[in-house]
């Protein structure tokens, strides 16, 4: 019988390059030091629920825009860098 509770790692190219741009993601949120509180007001949501989805490996594409912005970042930069395979990780 199969434990399905085992968290596995991606399993093809494109689950690999979105927990790439999730990681890169929630890098920018955490040494940019930007508050779960400001981007869960942005998206209408729980502060706890934006600490919960910044530790899964894929997220939305709302909660991605969420945290780059609210981070300063750039996310259309984040995407180009992980199709050129600049390892966004």
């Amino acid at each position: 019988m199969t434990d399905v509770s085992v968290k596995r790692g991606p399993s093809n190219e494109y689950e690999r390059l979105a927990a790439g741009v999730a990681a890169a993601t929630r890098n920018q949120v955490l040494t940019t030091k930007t508050q779960f509180t400001t981007i869960a007001d942005s998206l209408g949501i729980a502060r706890q629920t934006v600490s919960n989805r910044l530790e899964r490996p894929d997220m939305t594409l709302s909660m991605f825009l969420a945290c780059q912005l609210q981070a300063g970042g750039d996310p259309a930069k984040v995407i180009a860098d992980a199709l050129a395979g600049k390892g966004v990780e």
